[in-house]
């Protein structure tokens, strides 16, 4: 008896097929993408660290510099390149390539200007280029030194004698007569750069005329940017905190958002910390955070907070946008007392975005736009507010 043959496999199954078309579009996608992408897995922090080794080599380009007047450049050296860099592969290459070729372009600066001065010697119609170059150098020293602090200089002489009269009040006779001194000493560097007619030479035009053109010379322009560098911000921030508080706390509160963002984490676990052990309601409300042993070793940015986080910061900035109701004809009182309210829930929530922006991390501080400038945001709405208040209650009496 013959068996049966054994049944015919099923042929196997074909793989379905996809269009050219979408294979390439993904791809596309996908490399379209790839930008955004590296960007987002770059912190802050390191950022942060970026910037504060580029600041070193950027005043190593400048005679007389220091890496803490170079941060706000190389925070913007930084970014041009971060955002213009196609990977982090790139963003790092690109970084050192601008860096090295800045210390090339400088060393070849050097260079030729050791060569001009020892053709400075040779004596006759040789001397002519150089004393030439060394002119213009001088002009453009000299210009510099007018950009920079032409209108520090102006608002120390403008403001001088009141402030001198409110530290006669406050301080004594002694301190006032001493920042008398720096105010004549703002009036010579004036004179000087040609921000004011000199009246030591004479009487006549023509002796102003011949002060303000005297030629200063390398050496003395060297001499006179050494002063004005450690001189002139001293000098105008003391002026200011007498004369105007309001724009002196504006520009405290200015430099001081600029230090957080460069500031090591350490700093914001310090501030998150003391906030919370020293306001009774937030401590009523919360433990105190501790960072982990792990975050200690390697100075990491602290444990999230339920009181200072980024949805909270960006509730109390729209607490401090919030409209105030204009008085209607016919509820003139009614609207007059909910416009005070308001205006009192701005200033407590601009305090409170205050407080909740310093306790942020550096990549906290940088999550959203709106947190850009915040502190000095903050400062204008209390103004604002505290203002229309004074003016609104003025002829008021207490109880």
């Amino acid at each position: 008896t013959m068996s049966a043959p054994p049944p015919t496999p099923p042929p196997p199954p074909q793989p379905p097929s996809h269009p050219p078309s979408t294979t390439t579009s993904t791809n596309i996608n996908t490399t379209t993408n790839a930008p955004d992408d590296w960007r987002k897995s770059i912190t802050q922090t390191y950022r942060t660290s970026e910037v504060r080794s580029i600041a070193p080599i950027l005043a190593s380009l400048e005679p007389g510099a220091t890496s803490d007047s170079k941060k706000m450049l190389a925070m913007k050296f930084e970014e041009t390149i971060f955002q213009s860099a196609k990977s982090f592969d790139d963003y790092k290459k690109t970084i050192q390539k601008r860096l090295t070729k800045l210390k090339k372009h400088y060393a070849k600066m050097q260079q030729q200007q050791q060569h001009q001065h020892q053709q400075q010697g040779g004596g006759g119609a040789g001397n002519a280029p150089s004393d030439d170059l060394l002119r213009e150098r001088e002009i453009l020293l000299e210009r510099e030194l007018k950009e920079t602090y032409g209108s520090q200089i102006l608002y120390i002489i403008e403001h001088a004698d009141l402030a001198v009269e409110l530290t006669r009040e406050k301080s004594g006779d002694g301190r006032a007569a001493n920042l008398k001194q720096h105010a004549v000493n703002a009036k010579n560097w004036a004179e000087r750069l040609g921000l004011l007619p000199s009246t030591t030479e004479g009487e006549d035009g023509h002796a102003a005329a011949t002060a303000m053109t005297r030629r200063m010379d390398m050496p003395l322009l060297t001499k006179l940017k050494g002063q004005l560098e450690s001189r002139v911000e001293v000098i105008r921030s003391h002026i200011v905190k007498m004369v105007d508080p309001d724009l002196f706390l504006e520009e405290t509160l200015r430099k001081l958002d600029e230090e957080l963002l460069l500031s090591h984490p350490s700093v914001s676990r310090m501030l998150r910390s003391s906030l919370l052990r020293y306001d009774p309601d937030l401590c009523r409300r919360q433990p105190r955070p501790q960072p982990s042993p792990q975050q200690q070793s390697q100075r990491q940015s602290p444990p999230p907070s339920s009181v200072f986080t980024v949805d909270q910061m960006k509730k109390q900035l729209e607490r401090t946008n919030a409209p105030v109701p204009i008085p209607r004809r016919n509820h003139r009182d009614d609207d007059r007392i909910r416009a005070a309210v308001v205006r009192i829930d701005k200033v407590r929530a601009a305090v409170q975005a205050l407080a909740t922006y310093m306790a942020l991390g550096v990549e906290e501080k940088t999550a959203d736009s709106s947190f850009r400038g915040c502190m000095n945001h903050c400062h204008k709405v209390v103004m604002e507010c505290c203002d229309a208040l004074e003016e609104e209650y003025e002829d008021e009496e207490g109880p």
